[in-house]
């Protein structure tokens, strides 16, 4: 269980930046972090003869990220509600974008209008369309038209995969599609800060896993890349290196931008991954699934039928089934001996048995068969 306090940035659906059109005057505007997001000082907050916040102390600076964890009941939900007045602290100070929320003659609702909250249990109008719960507060808090209202609503909806549930209501949404539709709203005035209440707690795993399969697919792809390229590096030259190489960057590129490292990514987590897909991760797929099948073709016609490539390959390294499974072996190695077995088909994990996919085999066990069900 966790909360999280997000200084906002670039990175964010819709960023800080200057005062939206429509707001009002006396909204404070975003500094671009001279002084910190948050600066919680001493804050305490007791209820009865129990206190929940014993004099805390931390901060948020700007494009920081910060979770807080803990178990149910020791005060996490408590100390966001703090940091915009939804609770009212017993003593300390809370300074959000230079300005003291508990100060008595600071305007609350102004310095509110430059923070998202997005609360545990959604906090949607029943009685409100999936784009009206959008919309209307910057209709009512922000002055926006309709139009611009409906315009950043339904960019904000599109960003976390509901747009296609404009036209329900709550109780037509899954849990999940709700605290989508609660994200959405608490992006939509270009906050400086986000506050998340258990932001993914009602979110399924299926999305999670779809991304993680994607990339353990990506990254198949590139080892099967990388064996091709170095294994026929001398055929017709070097250009069999130069062809797997360039296939295989063109998979590393998306890898990177998605977890910022090429390889050896830490963004597969226990339990999930550590961000969102990037926005136009779909059309980056796409083209890899446009661009590689015909540049395949180019392998199966520069290697698979060169005398020199197949006198390298047929009869070397055979191995029976017995001795693959004797081994431990798995992948091409097992399948090239004709054992029909696939991790992902016979033990499913991460809703592979969802996919329909063919398992490859071979007939000889041999470094050619081997090369075949990678090539297929």
């Amino acid at each position: 269980m966790s909360e999280a306090a997000a200084g906002a940035g670039s990175s964010a659906s819709v960023g800080p930046g200057s005062v939206p059109p429509g707001s009002a005057p006396d909204v404070p505007a975003f500094d671009g972090g001279t002084h910190p997001t948050v600066d919680i000082r001493g804050l305490r907050k007791s209820f009865g003869s129990n206190e929940v916040l014993k004099g805390i102390d931390f901060r948020v600076d700007h494009r920081e990220v910060v979770v807080v964890l803990g178990p149910s009941g020791s005060g996490k939900s408590t100390l966001l509600r703090c940091v915009n007045l939804l609770e009212t602290p017993d003593a300390g100070q809370v300074v959000i974008d230079g300005v003291d929320i508990c100060d008595p003659d600071t305007n609350v609702n102004a310095v509110r209008r430059r923070i998202g909250m997005v609360f545990q249990q959604f906090n949607l109008f029943p009685h409100l369309s999936v784009l009206d719960n959008v919309a209307i507060a910057q209709r009512k808090v922000l002055k926006r038209s309709a139009a611009e209202a409906e315009k950043v609503a339904r960019s904000n909806l599109e960003r976390v995969g509901v747009l296609d549930k404009v036209d329900h209501y709550p109780a037509q949404l899954s849990g999940g599609q709700q605290q989508r539709v609660a994200i959405a709203r608490a992006l939509v005035n270009r906050p400086s800060l986000i506050l998340a209440d258990e932001p993914t707690g009602a979110l399924d795993t299926h999305t999670s896993e779809d991304i993680m399969r994607l990339l353990s697919e990506l990254n198949r792809m590139s080892s099967h890349l990388l064996f091709m390229a170095t294994n026929g590096m001398d055929i017709g030259a070097v250009s069999m290196m130069i062809y797997g190489w360039r296939e295989r960057e063109e998979v590393l590129r998306f890898l990177q931008k998605v977890t910022g490292l090429r390889m050896n990514h830490n963004y597969i987590r226990p339990g999930g991954v550590a961000a969102d897909l990037p926005d136009g991760w779909r059309d980056d797929v796409l083209g890899l699934c446009e661009m590689l099948p015909p540049r395949l073709d180019e392998y199966d016609i520069l290697m698979t039928g060169q005398p020199i490539w197949r006198e390298r390959l047929q009869g070397v390294g055979v191995i029976t089934p017995e001795e693959a499974v004797a081994l431990g072996a798995t992948g091409p190695i097992l399948r090239s001996t004709g054992v029909e077995w696939d991790l992902r088909r016979d033990e499913p994990y991460m809703h592979y048995d969802e996919m329909d996919f063919d398992v490859i085999v071979g007939s000889y066990g041999d470094a050619f068969d081997r090369y075949a069900i990678r090539l297929a």
